[in-house]
């Protein structure tokens, strides 16, 4: 079900316990929301849906980098129901699909346990520091591939390669 940010964080977070730390949705955003006030980036859209009745939340933040060519994204995936471990993806292009695939560069997967609330914002703030690289790196490729002139006769001889 499509949501809104204030209604995950009104979602009750279930209590921590020996074996469980929960990360709260409004833990997520407010790490988020500090990265891209440190990098100055501008957030340019966010997508939330849940399931289970708000039980497992996921999340997506689309950022603007300076560069309309290429954007930088982040990927969540959290639960609250003590089954699935919290997940995440950065990178140029990021999602996590709800049977538990990343497709992103850079991933974390780490269980609700002891250090997990750590572990997400050190992830986080790995993601923000790449985000620069790999937006330069992406525009190197653009442009290598940009400006490639190619006669009709190349252009046929490629088209023939490719079907033949």
């Amino acid at each position: 079900m499509t949501t809104t940010r204030s209604e995950l964080i009104s979602i009750p977070v279930p209590e921590e316990t020996s074996h469980y730390k929960p990360v709260s949705s409004a833990l997520i955003f407010d790490t988020i929301d500090q990265f891209v006030s440190y990098k100055g980036l501008h957030l340019r859209k966010e997508e939330f849906d849940t399931k289970q009745k708000g039980e497992v939340q996921r999340m997506r933040f689309h950022f603007d980098t300076g560069n309309p060519k290429f954007g930088f994204q982040v990927a969540v995936l959290n639960s609250y129901n003590k089954t699935l471990s919290l997940r995440c993806g950065g990178g140029a292009i990021s999602w996590i699909c709800y049977n538990l695939q990343i497709m992103a560069p850079y991933k974390l997967q780490e269980r609700h346990v002891t250090d997990v609330r750590e572990d997400m914002h050190e992830f986080f703030k790995g993601i923000f520091d790449l985000q620069t690289s790999q937006v330069t790196n992406a525009q190197t490729i653009w442009n290598a591939f940009d400006y490639v002139n190619l006669t009709r006769r190349e252009m046929a001889e490629l088209a023939g390669r490719a079907i033949f």
